[in-house]
């Protein structure tokens, strides 16, 4: 015989039977992780920049010969004191500074026609002598260069404008010299003029040559 109380029992054990288990929460899936590659440089074993050898200076540039030889180069080098003047002077004949000028075309200038002789130590200070070397200089680079042939270096000059013509030649010891230094007008002259101016310079220098400087 069942009794009351093991009735009760009985429908709490049947209650319990038809329960479900209590349930975990789901759980929450798991999430990769999103790798980006990166491009990582490599490390390299270079010198620290103090210790790298200083860059060897640029080679020098070669200086281009006189185009005109070397004439027209020693004649720059007396005017403008580069080369010492006294050291090309012909100590037997000196220099001849000759000047031979028409008149101005205004008539305010006459003509001047003059020569002298410049022997040693005075050539070499004489500042007239060093003014003519520097105009002649000057007026080649102005217009069409120095032209040289074998003893004489001519500057041409323009209407009203002198040229210039230095006379060379060598010393005893084979210097090469400094003979004469001529300003003088030759440019749209007639041949009448150029002969007078020629047989003036050729005078002067005969003079020189005639009789040499005082020793």
């Amino acid at each position: 015989m069942t009794t009351p109380r093991t009735a009760i029992v009985l429908l709490a054990l049947l209650g319990a039977c038809g329960r479900r288990p209590p349930q975990s929460p789901p759980a929450a899936p798991l999430v990769q992780p999103v790798i980006v590659p990166v491009d990582v440089p490599a490390l390299v074993d270079a010198p620290a920049l103090e210790d790298q050898p200083p860059a060897a200076p640029d080679a020098p540039v070669p200086v281009a010969p006189e185009p005109d030889g070397s004439d027209a180069a020693l004649l720059r080098g007396l005017a403008d004191g580069t080369v010492a003047l006294a050291a090309h002077v012909d100590p037997s004949h000196g220099v001849v500074f000759v000047t031979y000028l028409e008149a101005s075309p205004s008539g305010q200038a006459p003509m001047r026609r003059s020569s002298r002789r410049l022997c040693g130590a005075t050539a070499a200070r004489d500042a007239a002598l060093r003014a003519r070397l520097r105009a002649a200089v000057a007026q080649a680079a102005e217009g069409d260069g120095i032209s040289c042939g074998d003893d004489e270096c001519t500057v041409p000059g323009m209407e009203y404008q002198p040229a210039y013509r230095l006379r060379l030649g060598r010393a005893p010891d084979g210097t090469r010299v400094l003979l004469g230094a001529m300003q003088m007008s030759e440019a749209a002259l007639g041949e009448e003029w150029l002969e007078r101016v020629r047989v003036y310079v050729d005078q002067a220098m005969a003079a020189a040559r005639a009789r040499p400087c005082p020793r």
